[in-house]
């Protein structure tokens, strides 16, 4: 019936039972907040099991979305490796193949640092910042995928990483059923004992 107060009237009848707590009320929504729950200033409610706000896709990332975040940033970097697997051999191509090189221009480099050198030349400028910034993009986003992969596996988010909350020490069949679990929409539990 808590659920259903005002946030004048649940802070008050949580007051007059001697059950004020910060860990129970969310000072700016003045409403009950689940377990591990956090209020985000940017979207401007409280979010359960709070994992991070995320900018790309401009939403708070926790229970009810984790998994489905997951499975985003597994696409956008495979969409990403699909680009480098058809970009970066037709850039190299651009000036030939390694085993009939370009005519050798004066002050460039012989062998494959020459068919480089070409090749930049060569692409068109377009194909050339999209495909650094695939590069570019194709670092941290796994970095990023397999930290949350870890996170989710010892039952743990990034806001208690960050926190400095310490990782449950789990055997690896708990670290696997944590990850099935998420990915199926239903996150392990609400409290960190």
């Amino acid at each position: 019936a808590q659920g259903a107060l005002g946030g004048g009237e649940l802070v008050r009848c949580l007051a007059m039972r001697g059950e004020l707590h910060a860990s129970l009320l969310c000072s700016t929504c003045l409403l009950e907040k689940p377990p591990r729950s956090k209020h985000c200033a940017t979207c401007g409610h409280c979010v359960h099991r709070f994992d991070h706000h995320c900018p790309f896709v401009n939403t708070c990332i926790g229970k009810d979305n984790i998994g489905y975040f997951m499975g985003f940033i597994l696409f956008c970097a495979l969409a990403i490796g699909s680009h480098l697997c058809v970009a970066l051999p037709h850039m190299w191509r651009a000036c030939g193949s390694a085993a009939d090189p370009p005519a050798a221009s004066p002050g460039r480099p012989e062998g494959w640092a020459g068919q480089l050198v070409c090749s930049i030349d060569e692409t068109p400028n377009a194909l050339l910042v999209t495909t650094g910034l695939a590069v570019f993009h194709m670092i941290w986003i796994p970095i990023l995928g397999v930290s949350q992969l870890w996170q989710i596996s010892v039952d743990m988010t990034t806001y208690e990483a960050i926190r400095g909350d310490q990782p449950r020490h789990l055997t690896w069949a708990q670290m696997a059923q944590n990850i099935t679990n998420v990915l199926r929409g239903r996150p392990t539990r609400d409290t960190r004992t």
